[in-house]
């Protein structure tokens, strides 16, 4: 099913609009994907980034995040408190390619490989309801808000 879901997920350039199939899925996180990724350690698969949307998006294998609440309305609110978005089977995604990403910055930090595709859903969730708290609650808490400054390391 590995090499199925590379040659589904991979576009034949350096960045194309691809879409989520029976091979594989996606869950990106806008502004904050970074914590998570520090959080998964060597627990995450394939993941890129897209420095103009500011963010980190993830490949997980079709349906894993199935038990995530992103069903309407939650699923709307999921993308305005949290900014996280779950690519299913038909969503469209815009991917890198492997040889070296877009003129808009975007590559893969963790490319794909068959043996390093898929992020374990169960672990990407726990990772980011430990930084924001229960789904359910922390969509109903509102938007995940970082300083910038703070977040680069710098103290006051």
């Amino acid at each position: 099913m590995t090499a199925a879901a590379l040659a589904t997920l991979l576009p034949g350039q350096a960045i194309n609009l691809m879409h989520a199939d029976e091979h594989w899925n996606a869950l990106a996180i806008v502004d904050w994907g970074h914590h998570v990724l520090a959080a998964l350690g060597d627990r995450t698969g394939a993941v890129f980034e897209d420095p103009v949307l500011q963010h980190l998006t993830w490949i997980i294998p079709p349906g894993a995040a199935d038990a995530w609440p992103v069903g309407p309305p939650l699923k709307e609110t999921l993308f305005e408190a949290l900014r996280i978005t779950v690519y299913q089977e038909g969503d469209d995604i815009c991917v890198p390619g492997l040889t070296g990403g877009s003129r808009c910055g975007t590559r893969w930090i963790r490319p794909p490989s068959e043996d390093q595709l898929y992020t374990d859903a169960d672990a990407l969730r726990g990772a980011v309801e430990g930084i924001v708290g229960p789904l359910k609650e922390a969509a109903e808490k509102g938007p995940v808000r970082l300083c910038r400054f703070l977040e680069e390391g710098n103290l006051l």
